[in-house]
């Protein structure tokens, strides 16, 4: 597919990859992962993955796009996602060093068999 006419004109004949079908679908994976995440995980840490996984999938689309570079051989669109990645990454990394995980754990001696009372 080609467009002669887009933001980033292509030539009559050159075919580029159709790389917003690209984005949708892994977009569409990573909310039905966060979906499933939803009530396993800590507070933020969903929008924390979201950043992640954004940011790595727009980094690597942009390989495919022809974008021009902006800085060391990337364009802006990768280095704004690099950005994001780094951004949630850290945020992961804050939330496992004061919690030890990022996933929620029900406190002790709740829950399961042995925290209800005895039947009379």
């Amino acid at each position: 597919m080609g467009y002669p006419d887009g933001t980033v004109p292509t030539a009559p004949g050159e075919t580029v990859h159709p790389t917003p079908i690209y984005e949708t679908l892994s977009m569409g994976l990573v909310a039905w992962m966060l979906w499933q995440l939803r009530d396993r995980v800590r507070p933020g840490v969903l929008f924390a993955l979201y950043l992640v996984f954004a940011g790595a999938e727009r980094f690597l689309v942009e390989f495919l796009r022809r974008n021009r570079d902006v800085a060391l051989g990337l364009t802006a669109a990768q280095l704004e996602s690099a950005v994001l990645f780094v951004a949630g990454a850290v945020w992961l990394a804050v939330v496992v060093r004061r919690h030890g995980t990022v996933t929620l754990r029900p406190p002790p001696g709740a829950g399961g068999a042995a925290a209800r009372p005895a039947a009379a």
